[in-house]
């Protein structure tokens, strides 16, 4: 994300929503996905655990899809509360590239969901391996 964090324009950008003026629609639409993605920073333990579990047998690819679902619209959820109340949080400039690599998951989810079995697991392996590439670096 190239956008960087300033919380009284994102505040500017919200109230100009607020009253109907959509204008600076992008540049909200960044701020947001950086919220987006310092909550799904705040969980990435429960996304880690959810991938470690199906990897590990404990779940079947619906049943890890729909637990992914639920946990990206609980993130959706709360990023259009947050705004809405203009609840604002600070941010981890580590969740930026958590988002990135969490994303290459989540977009299976919007996506035909083309891969089998094994080829699946193998999806799920490599980015658990990168995520947890990634945080050990912290």
């Amino acid at each position: 994300m190239s956008t960087d964090y300033n919380k009284k324009r994102y505040l500017q950008l919200l109230d100009q929503r607020s009253i109907g003026d959509n204008s600076n629609d992008d540049e909200l639409s960044g701020y947001s996905c950086m919220l987006t993605n310092q909550l799904d920073w705040e969980i990435r333990d429960q996304y880690l655990s959810l991938m470690e579990n199906f990897l590990n047998g404990n779940m079947s690819m619906p049943e890890f899809f729909a637990e992914l679902r639920i946990k990206n619209y609980a993130v959706i959820n709360a990023v259009t509360f947050l705004e809405r109340h203009r609840i604002l949080l600070s941010f981890d400039k580590k969740a930026s590239k958590f988002g990135e690599l969490l994303e290459d998951v989540i977009d299976e989810l919007e996506g035909d969901i083309s891969y089998t079995g094994d080829d699946f697991k193998n999806f799920i392996q490599e980015n658990f391996i990168k995520i947890k590439k990634y945080l050990n670096e912290e």
